[in-house]
């Protein structure tokens, strides 16, 4: 038996370290989730302006912009719900936890830890890649003046 067991032992520690291997590199031992869950996994991390723009403009995302209010008051994206990122936690029952999240931010920098926090709290949160600087040059609609 112990001879059984010393011969399997390597095998076992194999298997452990290719489940782990795995997933670590992005694969999973899990079946792909089903529900509810499969469209929270179907949210992307990040968007280029343009995706965000048709995400948003469908109805089925929440815009956030983290940025001061101060930058919000040159220009903003209609609709969007304004929290700076300062705020973010403190305001988090604000952030929809029924549908997804876009964040936008000045040129993106700024969305990113306010994504990871909104995540966190079990929200399904995007990142607009290029924040409202992006969103203009895509030519997507927005109130004020130019972004710089």
């Amino acid at each position: 038996m112990v001879r059984t067991c010393r011969a399997l032992l390597p095998v076992l520690l194999l298997a452990l370290l290719v489940a782990a291997l795995g997933t670590a590199c992005g694969g999973s031992s899990d079946p792909a989730p089903a529900g509810p869950d499969a469209a929270a996994a179907a949210v992307p991390d990040a968007v280029s302006a343009a995706e965000a723009g048709e995400l948003f403009q469908t109805g089925g995302y929440t815009l956030v912009d983290v940025r001061e209010t101060v930058e919000t008051d040159q220009q903003q994206v209609e609709g969007s719900l304004l929290i700076p990122l300062g705020e973010v936690e403190a305001r988090m029952g604000e952030v929809p936890d029924d549908r997804p999240v876009l964040v936008l931010c000045r040129s993106g920098s700024r969305a990113v830890p306010a994504a990871e926090a909104m995540r966190a709290a079990g929200r399904q949160a995007t990142v607009v890649e290029g924040g409202i600087v992006a969103w203009a040059e895509a030519g997507l609609p927005y109130v004020g003046a130019a972004p710089s």
